[in-house]
């Protein structure tokens, strides 16, 4: 699986919404607010819609187990050239 895989956006790649989910549930555990959480979860490089979708994909991953985009991102993506010749 290709950790930047540029066929998802940032806030839908099963990489991240893993990472970030493993952050989120310690904080939760440790007495985070939602406020909180989604302060840890803004970056300069969202917007607030980003935001509430990768916390939306979040808990839907902690509560199933199930991450999206899973299948689609098993399969190799095309490879590209990144060489400027």
């Amino acid at each position: 699986m290709d950790l930047w895989d540029e066929r998802f956006a940032y806030v839908d790649r099963p990489t991240e919404i893993e990472g970030y989910a493993v952050a989120i549930e310690e904080g939760r555990r440790l007495g985070m607010t939602g406020e909180d959480v989604v302060d840890h979860l803004a970056t300069p490089w969202m917007t607030a819609a980003d935001t509430v979708r990768l916390l939306a994909h979040i808990d839907g991953f902690l509560a199933t187990g199930v991450l999206p985009n899973l299948a689609a991102a098993k399969i190799p993506a095309p490879r590209r050239s990144r060489r400027p010749w």
